[in-house]
């Protein structure tokens, strides 16, 4: 399988996977029918499908059609209908697949043509809505000091670091600081305002080098840039775990890189508490307001131009 595997609950063995990434799917959608029967494939595209969902490419041969999914394969199939070829081979997936060839279903029998498109339907539909992980995650300050297990803690890091960077040079380096010991000092270099941060049972430590990374003649430094996309695939992923990940800048830099031995050349960008959500009720009034206010963004018409 490949390396990040989004949906490993959809996995289809090493045999048809090469078999699927034969096949020029990428960019659109597809429904795929696989018989280990002779490893026959029959390959249903989306993009070859007509507005009324009716006609579909058979198989490799571009002038064999199908009359949908649940009709007739003449000549791929032995002249038996779809169904019938299904039904006497106990081997069979219905596939479907989106624009970047990632399994998103399988049926692992017969199923009626209302369900695939109907699951089809709903994934598609899905896809085109923002993620609700990214939407759901707020800068809360109500923390559990319940200590968050190191696997957990990599596959975090892990996440952030698939971002990508100028020519792939990823700068981004992550401290996690979890020992008791020097979470009291990383503590102790917070500004006021970061009090609540003290419960958190892991602090995130993120630097970079400037020469690490893309240095540009017209003074693009692209080390910044591109640890922040990686700070933002943290985050999202924190999100889908359910754990707070909030990032601040208040704190004594100086203090800061001397405890984390922070090495010359490099900037300490940010510390990022991470926690499970736990009691608000010993923040401020300020930030218990803010913990239950409606996260605030500007008009899109205001960051968005059309050109």
């Amino acid at each position: 399988m490949k390396e990040y595997d989004l949906f490993p609950e959809f996995r289809i063995d090493i045999q048809e996977e090469k078999l699927l990434e034969s096949k020029d799917l990428r960019g659109s959608y597809a429904i795929i029918l696989l018989s280990n029967e002779n490893r026959n494939t029959f390959l249903i595209n989306l993009q070859n499908i007509s507005k009324d969902m009716k006609e579909y490419t058979c198989g490799d041969n571009p002038t064999v059609k199908l009359a949908g999914l649940w009709g007739t394969c003449s000549g791929e199939i032995g002249g038996m209908t779809v169904p019938e070829f299904i039904k006497s081979n106990a081997e069979i997936k219905i596939v479907i697949t989106d624009r970047l060839l990632r399994i998103r279903y399988i049926f692992r029998q017969y199923a009626d043509k209302q369900e695939v498109t109907g699951k089809l339907s709903e994934i598609i539909r899905n896809d085109r809505l923002p993620s609700n992980e990214i939407m759901s995650r707020k800068a809360l300050r109500g923390l559990s000091s319940r200590p968050i297990e190191h696997m957990d803690i990599e596959t975090i890091i892990m996440t952030a670091h698939t971002a990508p960077s100028c020519m792939n040079k990823q700068p981004w380096r992550y401290d996690a600081v979890v020992s008791e010991d020097m979470l009291e000092k990383v503590r102790e270099t917070l500004s006021e305002g970061n009090y609540w941060m003290k419960k958190a049972p892991a602090v995130i430590a993120v630097h970079a080098g400037l020469d690490n990374d893309c240095r540009l003649n017209d003074s693009r430094d692209y080390y910044l840039f591109d640890t922040g996309l990686s700070v933002g695939l943290l985050l999202a992923q924190a999100s889908k775990m359910g754990i707070i990940a909030h990032p601040v800048a208040g704190f004594d830099p100086v203090k800061a890189r001397k405890i984390l031995e922070i090495p010359d050349g490099e900037t300490l960008i940010v510390l990022i508490a991470l926690a499970y959500p736990g009691d608000y009720s010993d923040l401020s009034a300020k930030h218990i307001k803010a913990e239950f206010s409606v996260r605030e963004r500007q008009p899109l018409e205001k960051i968005l131009r059309w050109v």
